[in-house]
């Protein structure tokens, strides 16, 4: 027997289906858009506050979401979210943290950041402060993201920080400018994948066509395997940047796969810092493999 409620415009039903092992029943959220470029945030707040623990939420295929404000959707613990549709978002599309999260695009789902006003106004000044980020997971454990794209991104790409045993699989991450042959400075700071402070990061069979950094191993990154990635017009594979903070020590270990070492010295400039820095920091048992 299935209950159903309507929460928000939220549509939940309760099911047996089994996602945890001391999960007996979960609560699905059906996610709905208003396709008009009406604001969707609203709906997906409260699909997560219904279903963000012990649930399921689904982004349905063929619809289109308009974020127009930053969802951080914290504390969410043993939810499977299918990112089926599209996310359309003018900042963070989503900030993810909790225990236990997989978010599965199953090869339909897009977050479209629509990035060319940013490129527009950037031009060329790649640590302009607010620039957005379409997706992040800050102090997730134990977590699956796997099977979608970002695309038109403000600034980076896909953020992982402050994180523990993540998975990455199979994301495609593009950012092109209309007038990048004209201007092609202006997509600078559209890293692919960044790490920061965060522990056991996998990140394979993934694309990224981005024009920065395609992965960038930020401060506090320690055991990143990084496999099967194809990096098309970036700036490759960075151990930094180091010294970004002031007041701090960076130590960067069992990085591979690395490219090339970025420093920071001089004035930070905001924060986090677009520029500057002035701090120390130390970079040890890199290696490069060649099979």
């Amino acid at each position: 027997m299935k209950a159903v409620i309507w929460l928000a415009s939220v549509l939940c039903v309760l099911t047996g289906t089994v996602f945890g092992a001391n999960q007996a029943n979960t609560e699905t959220c059906v996610v709905p858009a208003h396709g008009n470029g009406e604001d969707d945030s609203p709906a997906i707040k409260a699909a997560f506050e219904s279903c963000g623990s012990n649930g399921h939420i689904i982004f349905a295929e063929n619809n289109t979401y308009s974020i127009q404000q930053v969802l951080q959707l914290h504390n969410l613990s043993n939810v499977q979210i299918d990112l089926r549709g599209t996310l359309l978002n003018i900042s963070i599309a989503l900030e993810l943290s909790g225990d236990h999260i997989t978010v599965d695009g199953h090869n339909t789902g897009v977050i479209d950041g629509q990035g060319q006003v940013w490129y527009d106004l950037a031009l060329g000044v790649g640590g302009l402060f607010g620039r957005p980020i379409p997706f992040s997971l800050r102090n997730a454990r134990n977590s699956i993201a796997r099977n979608f794209a970002i695309r038109q991104s403000g600034k980076w790409n896909f953020v992982i920080i402050e994180s523990r045993n993540i998975t990455v699989d199979n994301i495609k991450l593009t950012a092109h400018s209309d007038d990048y042959q004209a201007n092609p400075g202006n997509l600078g700071n559209t890293d692919g994948f960044d790490t920061l402070y965060s522990d056991d990061v996998r990140i394979s069979n993934s694309y990224v066509d981005a024009g920065d950094d395609c992965v960038s191993f930020k401060p506090g990154s320690t055991n990143i395997h990084v496999k099967n990635l194809t990096c098309v017009q970036t700036a490759g594979i960075a151990v930094g940047s180091l010294g970004q903070y002031q007041g701090q020590f960076d130590l960067l270990k069992h990085s591979r796969n690395g490219a090339y070492i970025k420093t920071y010295n001089g004035k930070s400039v905001y924060y986090p810092p677009q520029g500057g820095g002035n701090g120390t920091g130390l970079v040890r048992n890199v290696r490069k493999s060649i099979k």
